[in-house]
């Protein structure tokens, strides 16, 4: 095979099973694990984040809905399903520390993501009562602050830049800009009009750029790139229907989960502009996790009971093999005996006084242009053009040409432009014109069951493994004779192998 190498490219590989109805999970790379939710029977799946292969199950009080990952003291953040409860689970011995409420007084509503801010050591939930709540990361997590914003508040970052927290409003069709002070904040409503239902937030570290999803309910999807973190410095890529999750590779690419279209789509390039989707490998995409030690996307399908997993390679193998060959035959009549006349086909060029020439050559279109002796034209065929030759073997190989009794093997002579068939039954040789798909004349009588046959291109002869006389016949077959019989070193020859560089010598 031959590898081409630059670059990294993913390809999907076998699916990983984890539970029932997966919808979200993180990856605690203090311990090289991944913890994945599993709404149909709330539990985690914990995994090991190279081999996927199981380490534990956590059973929770209800499904968990979102989760996050404190590096600073490795514990795992649980969001539980239709509640503003959270549950805080030690990454280091998966034993739990605690549950507390991230709701204010007279506030309600249910936890739909949890992020973490790198650099303020804190929390943030989206509630979709409309706020963001923040919280700590001790063992002793409590609530600090609530934070309106607009309604149905869902995927949240931070801004590597700026460190501004950036909120997904997807029940008011815009982005909450939080400009964050301690526990406190500034919130800037964004509603550009293209809006429709933004649903995830993600943040680009490697260029300082935030990404965001919108079309999540069946509307045609965007996936829209914030360049140096200014709201108003855009640019929006197409995305199928749905796009209701993403993650980010750190080395630069971004895959989106369009849930409603079932698609996954791979944006990379500098400006994402290059684009690969995946039909078939998900089953209601609910959630997108880049695993870093795997080099993989893991893609959460709601109703498949899986992951599916999109894993980053950078060597590419393309397999060859040789291309199947195909006899093309040019023939003349109407020349005077002995009278020189050449053909170039694809690039080749034969000379011959024979009536034909012919070439080996695999499937396609190519040149060709035929010269003659002076003195003499053509009548009807151009002397120059293309020929497709398009590997039928229907119409290369004389199908329906009477031979003799068990044909076993061909051999194609290029010199005379003529096929010489084995039988094995009737103990001769066949002559075919491969152009009229007729037999030429009588059999040629050879040895017994002749089995295999080759052509000498040195030397133009034919040579012919009889099998049950055990025996070589010699064939001339210009002068269409057999001329010598050898007597074979080996019982019952079976294929003869003729080097183009060497010439047998027989003994008499």
């Amino acid at each position: 095979n031959i590898s081409v190498v630059g670059g990294r490219f993913f390809a999907p590989s076998p699916a990983i099973p984890a539970g029932t109805n997966p919808i979200t999970g993180v990856y605690d790379n203090r311990s090289g694990r991944l913890y994945l939710s599993n709404e149909g029977n709330s539990s985690l799946a914990v995994l090991n984040a190279t081999t996927f292969g199981p380490v534990t199950t956590i059973s929770l009080l209800a499904p968990a809905v979102a989760m996050a990952f404190d590096p600073a003291n490795g514990f795992v953040y649980v969001g539980y399903s239709d509640s503003t409860i959270v549950g805080v689970l030690n990454g280091s011995d998966d034993q739990w520390i605690g549950n507390f409420s991230v709701a204010a007084l007279l506030e309600g509503g249910s936890v739909s993501w949890i992020t973490y801010d790198p650099y303020n050591q804190l929390l943030y939930a989206s509630v979709s009562g409309g706020y963001v709540a923040v919280f700590n990361g001790s063992t002793n997590a409590s609530l600090l602050a609530t934070l309106s914003v607009g309604s149905i508040p869902v995927g949240s970052a931070v801004d590597p830049a700026t460190h501004d927290l950036w909120v997904a409003d997807s029940g008011s069709n815009q982005i909450s800009i939080v400009q964050l002070n301690g526990t406190s904040g500034t919130v800037e409503p964004y509603a550009p009009a293209s809006f429709s239902q933004p649903w995830m937030v993600a943040a680009d570290p490697r260029l300082d750029r935030m990404l965001v999803t919108d079309g999540n309910y069946g509307q045609p999807g965007n996936l829209t790139v914030y360049a140096d973190s200014n709201p108003n410095v855009t640019s929006s890529l197409p995305a199928p229907a749905g796009p209701y999750s993403m993650a980010v590779d750190p080395a630069g690419p971004v895959l989106v989960a369009s849930q409603r279209a079932n698609v996954l789509t791979l944006f990379s390039g500098p400006s994402l502009g290059v684009r690969q989707n995946w039909s078939g490998t998900t089953d209601f995409p609910s959630f997108v996790l880049y695993d870093p030690p795997a080099h993989a996307f893991l893609v959460a399908n709601y109703f498949g009971s899986n992951w599916s997993v999109l894993s980053g390679h950078s060597t590419f193998a393309v397999p060859w093999g040789p291309a199947p060959e195909f006899p093309v035959v040019f023939a003349e009549n109407g020349l005077p005996a002995g009278a020189s006349w050449q053909v170039t086909f694809a690039g080749m060029t034969e000379r011959s006084t024979n009536s034909t020439i012919g070439f080996t050559i695999s499937a396609g279109i190519f040149p060709y242009r035929i010269q003659g002796p002076a003195g003499y034209r053509t009548d009807g065929e151009p002397l120059a053009g293309s020929l497709r030759v398009n590997g039928d073997a229907r119409n290369l190989a004389p199908l329906g040409v009477e031979v003799g009794a068990s044909p076993d093997a061909a051999a194609y002579d290029p010199a005379t432009g003529r096929l010489y068939v084995a039988n094995s039954q009737s103990d001769n040789l066949t002559v075919v014109d491969p152009l009229t798909m007729r037999s030429v004349g009588a059999g040629l009588p050879v040895g017994s069951a002749p089995s295999a046959v080759a052509y000498d291109p040195e030397t133009g002869d034919l040579f012919v493994a009889n099998s049950r006389s055990d025996n070589v016949t010699v064939v001339d077959p210009v002068a269409a004779a057999r001329w010598r019989t050898c007597r074979s070193s080996t019982p019952r020859p079976r294929s003869p192998t003729i080097p183009g560089s060497n010439r047998w010598s027989w003994p008499t």
